[in-house]
């Protein structure tokens, strides 16, 4: 983007005021409400559909997974954010840019929305799917 000569800029935070702020917060708390009551049920499958004898493995793998993921899913989500960025500073010493002074904002909130939402939809369809091709506990005599 260009900048006109007429631009002034300030140090600190815009005064704008954020009309979205209350239902940002009334889904981000709903959001973190639903991940919590469904991984209580992934845990308990895990434990019922592997048995007594490996459950304590199939749990460790589970959360081996899980903690991987952390790590892969912050290096993608930090990927799709400097995607959306529109201007970055210039370092000091070197002819690479580092720190980005400012975002598109609405590229910002697809590239962050659409991941997250794509992952927890396979995530429901893949525990879906495991509830179908288990097999129900047989009752021994």
């Amino acid at each position: 983007p260009e900048i006109s000569e007429n631009t002034q800029v300030n140090q600190g935070a815009c005064s704008s005021k954020c009309r979205f702020i209350i239902p940002f917060f009334i889904f981000g708390f709903i959001a973190i409400i639903l991940h919590f009551i469904i991984y209580t049920p992934e845990i308990t499958y895990t434990i019922e559909a592997s048995g007594k004898d490996s459950s304590l493995s199939y749990l460790s793998f589970q959360q081996t997974v899980l903690r991987l993921s952390y790590i892969s899913g912050s290096l993608l989500i930090g990927g799709l954010t400097d995607l959306s960025c529109l201007i970055y500073s210039s370092s000091q010493g070197c002819n690479s840019s580092s720190n980005c002074i400012n975002y598109n904002l609405r590229d910002l909130s697809y590239a962050i929305a659409i991941p997250s939402v794509v992952c927890k939809v396979a995530a429901t369809f893949f525990l879906y799917l495991a509830a179908i091709f288990t097999k129900e506990p047989t009752k021994e005599s």
